[in-house]
């Protein structure tokens, strides 16, 4: 019997490696995921090595458990997922955004990039706003004052300070293909688990047995 599909977007600034870490735990629940890359700048892309003798734009495997593939619409997606997780980027615009189960924008604190969130201010805020790379200088408090000019109001918040541990870990990602989930910051182990609790992830024990067989660098 074919299991329910799930679909989680993200839109906005950066957040191929937060998507990568979701599936790679997703897939040790033994979950079936596909990553769609449907950003402008295809960094999701990136993370995923192209297999010997496949063209860089076909459908591409990685660890023999995650598929990725670029620029498709959801909707002509054949095959039987328990989840997929698409990368919108700064495509902001895309038709497929509005009909996701679960959406997450995700921005820095920098004006440009708040600003460009703001077309989904008149939302009904069905969504989930990552803040990210926020730098010791901002005050907690003071965010969510500044969203609130903004517009930006998602059903929750979550706040990520900046770690160069993740910033290397993000950049091992795209050069060599691999992750170290003890290295990450317990910052976004922590975002991770908290998102895996949104889309009811909840079975503590299964977790755990997924958080000790990702830190032996198994999916």
């Amino acid at each position: 019997m074919q299991s329910e599909l799930t679909t989680l977007g993200f839109a906005g600034g950066n957040s191929y490696d937060l998507i990568f870490y979701i599936a790679v735990f997703l897939s040790a629940l033994d979950k079936k995921v596909l990553l769609v890359d449907n950003s402008p700048c295809k960094a999701l892309s990136y993370c995923i090595p192209t297999p010997k003798g496949m063209d860089a734009e076909e459908t591409l495997t990685c660890y023999e458990r995650l598929k990725l593939c670029k620029d498709t619409n959801i909707e002509k997606i054949h095959g039987e997922y328990d989840y997929i997780l698409i990368d919108f980027g700064m495509n902001l615009d895309h038709k497929n955004i509005a009909c996701i189960d679960y959406r997450f924008l995700v921005t820095d604190t920098r004006i440009h990039n708040l600003d460009a969130l703001q077309i989904f201010r008149k939302e009904d805020q069905d969504y989930y706003l990552l803040v990210r790379d926020i730098v010791k200088g901002i005050n907690e408090s003071y965010l969510p004052m500044l969203l609130d000019h903004k517009g930006l109001k998602g059903k929750k918040n979550y706040y990520l300070y900046l770690d160069e541990t993740d910033s290397e870990a993000g950049s091992a990602l795209q050069y060599y293909h691999s992750y170290n989930f003890k290295k990450l910051s317990p910052g976004i182990k922590l975002l991770i688990r908290e998102l895996l609790k949104e889309i009811n992830i909840t079975d503590i024990k299964a977790i755990k047995a997924a958080t000790k067989k990702i830190r032996k660098g198994g999916i």
